[in-house]
């Protein structure tokens, strides 16, 4: 919270270290889960780049990374 001035929802790994998140002990509900996916483009792709999705997607599925 800032301003106090509005409220949206974002993945949690997205929320500012000064802005406080908000759940049931606040008066809100808990939000569904939502898929979260990868676009690929494949010309120009490398090694290297496919490294870094396959490392992305595996910090989601092991809780690495929360949304």
């Amino acid at each position: 919270m800032r301003a106090g001035l509005a409220v949206t929802a974002l993945a949690r790994c997205a929320v500012p270290d000064d802005l406080k998140i908000l759940g049931p002990e606040d008066g809100f509900p808990m939000l569904p889960s939502y898929p979260i996916g990868v676009l690929k483009k494949q010309e120009g792709r490398t090694a290297a780049i496919d490294s870094f999705i396959a490392h992305v997607i595996r910090c989601f599925e092991d809780g690495t990374i929360s949304p």
